[in-house]
C-alpha cells in the first residue's frame, strides 16, 4: 500500500493520459486549496475529527469506478484539497485530469510523512469520472482501479 503513496503524489502532479508530446501543469483548485487547508491546521501533528474518519472511511466502502464527483462527494463529504492537471497540445490547454485529497492525518506543515501521514486519494479523469482511489496508510482499505498505462 505504502508503494502507492509516492506514485499517487506523483500521478496528482503530472497525468500521462496522452501518446502524443504535450506540456502538463498541475495547480490546486481555487475552490478546494491544499495551501488553505495546511494552513488552517492549529497544530501538529494533525488527525482529522472522528466524524470526518468515519464519513470518509465508511463513504470510502461505497465508491466504484466511473461515478462523478458529485456522487463521490455525497460518500465521502469534501476533499481537503484538489489538485488540477491541465495538458497543452498544439497551443491548446486542456483538463486532463484532477485529484482529491482527504486528510485523515498528517505529521507536519511542510514535508509528506510516508509512514505516518494517513490519506485518501481519488483520481477522476478529463470527465470528472473516477477512475483510481488510493488510500495510504488507512487500515482495512484498498485500492480501487488503477493508474492510466502509457
Amino acid at each position: 500500500m505504502k508503494k502507492y503513496f509516492l506514485l499517487t503524489v506523483m500521478l496528482a502532479l503530472t497525468t500521462a493520459c496522452s501518446k502524443e508530446p504535450s506540456v502538463q501543469r498541475t495547480v490546486e483548485s481555487p475552490q478546494y486549496g491544499f495551501t488553505v487547508f495546511i494552513n488552517g491546521i492549529a497544530k501538529f501533528p494533525y488527525e482529522a475529527p472522528k466524524a470526518r474518519q468515519e464519513k470518509v472511511q465508511g463513504g470510502y466502502a461505497q465508491i466504484k469506478l466511473g461515478m462523478n464527483k458529485e456522487d463521490v462527494k455525497k460518500l465521502l463529504g469534501e476533499p481537503d484539497a484538489e489538485f488540477m492537471t491541465y495538458r497543452a497540445s498544439k497551443g491548446k490547454e486542456t483538463l486532463a485530469s484532477s485529484s482529491w485529497a482527504y486528510y485523515l492525518a498528517r505529521r507536519e506543515i511542510k514535508f509528506a510523512n510516508e509512514k505516518y501521514d494517513k490519506i485518501v486519494f481519488i483520481h477522476f479523469d478529463a470527465n470528472e469520472k473516477l477512475y483510481w482511489a488510493v488510500p495510504s496508510n488507512v487500515e482495512r482499505l484498498a485500492r480501487i482501479g488503477e493508474p492510466p498505462r502509457d
